[in-house]
């Protein structure tokens, strides 16, 4: 037994100094933990599936003023970072933009809030989980009824969460559907709220060149941001059909009725029933 305890705190001991040498290294090298942030920083809070990674790389195009097919889906991690895929960051900017699909905190003081209707982000979440793993052991029943393999928790208590915004961070909120339906006004609002001035000629290239068709163009070209997740598996895995209302044909009726009566007042905040 002794020895087992000498043992483990070899061990304990090792992991300890690796760690100090990872922090020392990430110092060195500007690298901050994803958790350090500052107050005039401004975080993309949606549910998953509800568009994240599309405006991730749309405010990439208007952060870098580029249209450019040479943005990567790994460059595009690096100007704006998903604080659930990194643990330590650069500054690229003075005000950074991070990803995100948590619940509010306090530390969030800038938002754009995206929204999608929480039937579409359902049926994309499991269908996205099934392509990835297609031993998923969920339904998309399991998921909508009793929350498994959802986070951080239910479309309902996660839009609830973000209406009340209960640390009153200064939020703008933007619409899957309008951005599909009213591209040009959605993204003069993102430029507005980042104090960003571009023309609106810039901001429509911009649009266009973050179309659904050409993202997964990227990945074949480039691969994805985070390959230990989505190797081998094609950009449709991830980036599916890119509309709205598939629900209507993809999830069955009662199931539908669930979800509805459960998101009624949320889903009668958007404008959605």
């Amino acid at each position: 037994m002794r020895r087992l305890k000498q043992k483990i705190k070899q061990l304990l001991d090792f992991d300890n100094k690796v760690n100090a040498e990872v922090k020392r290294l990430m110092k060195r090298h500007e690298y901050l933990s994803i958790n350090d942030t500052r107050d005039q920083d401004v975080f993309i809070a949606g549910f998953p599936k509800s568009g994240n990674t599309w405006m991730q790389n749309l405010i990439t195009g208007i952060l870098l003023d580029s249209n450019s097919f040479r943005i990567t889906p790994k460059i595009v991690s690096e100007i704006v970072p998903d604080v659930h895929a990194k643990k330590y960051y650069k500054r690229t900017c003075p005000d950074m933009i991070f990803k995100t699909h948590n619940l509010p905190d306090e530390r969030m003081k800038r938002v754009i809030h995206l929204v999608r209707d929480g039937r579409d982000a359902m049926i994309s979440y499991h269908k996205m989980e099934v392509n990835r793993d297609r031993n998923y052991k969920f339904s998309i029943e399991d998921m909508i009824k009793d929350g498994k393999g959802v986070y951080p928790a239910k479309w309902n208590v996660h839009t609830k969460a973000w209406i009340d915004n209960p640390f009153n961070a200064d939020l703008i909120v933007i619409k899957y559907e309008d951005l599909l339906n009213e591209p040009l006004t959605e993204m003069i609002k993102i430029a507005k709220f980042l104090n960003i001035e571009m023309s609106e000629k810039r901001l429509a290239e911009i649009y266009e060149a973050n179309h659904i068709s050409i993202l997964r163009k990227k990945v074949v070209e480039y691969g994805w941001d985070y390959d230990y997740v989505y190797k081998n598996k094609t950009s449709e895995s991830f980036f599916r059909k890119g509309t709205s209302g598939s629900h209507e044909s993809e999830i069955d009726a009662n199931l539908t009725s669930y979800f509805v009566n459960e998101s009624k007042a949320e889903l009668n905040h958007f404008g959605y029933i």
